[in-house]
């Protein structure tokens, strides 16, 4: 696991929360959060929603905002992108934490079938445990809150604005919740390196 502090240069990261959350006095509207009304797979416990963006899916630009996700994707090593998708949990009353999961992959210690991606627009990715083994999760968290990442080892990111983590993609992991802002923002990429 790498996680990187300050990852990007204050300007260009201001830029970023501006693009995803608004503030500074700029209009955001024009910037579509989906809502999605399971967080990890249907049937999950407890139950969820969230509202997300799909910058890419298997490689193919499926937004027209990419140029808010391009300074990061100018400083990962990759060879090809399966997925970059923003995440936005609204805060609760107390923090909840969601299912372990991998964001592509069977998801052997789901109930049911194996989903990654839940949409009625686009099919959950999924790859074998050995090409799991090539590719690397990461995430940016793009406010400081309360929520954190847990690993399946019972590691714990904390949700530090402009932080960027990275781990293998057979790593289970999960996200929560926060009490202490309005929204959890964060931006989950999956790619071979």
């Amino acid at each position: 696991m790498k996680i990187i502090d300050n990852f990007l240069d204050q300007d260009v990261y201001d830029k970023l929360k501006i693009g995803l959350m608004g503030g500074g006095g700029q209009d955001v509207s024009g910037f579509p959060w989906l809502y999605n009304d399971i967080i990890d797979w249907p049937g999950e416990e407890p139950p969820g929603f969230c509202f997300i963006h799909m910058f890419y899916n298997d490689d193919i630009p499926m937004s027209p905002f990419l140029e808010v996700v391009d300074p990061i994707l100018s400083k990962i090593k990759r060879t090809a992108l399966i997925r970059v998708k923003a995440n936005l949990l609204t805060r609760t009353p107390e923090i909840i934490k969601n299912q372990l999961h991998h964001d592509v992959g069977p998801n052997d210690q789901r109930p049911g079938p194996p989903y990654s991606f839940q949409s009625d627009e686009i099919p959950p990715d999924t790859y074998s445990d050995e090409k799991l083994d090539h590719i690397t999760t990461a995430i940016f968290y793009v406010n400081t809150n309360n929520g954190y990442t847990e690993l399946e080892d019972g590691t714990k990111i904390e949700s530090v604005a402009n932080r960027f983590v990275s781990f293998p993609g057979n790593t289970l992991h999960t996200g929560t919740s926060c009490t202490d802002e309005k929204i959890r923002v964060v931006v989950n990429f999956n790619y071979f390196e």
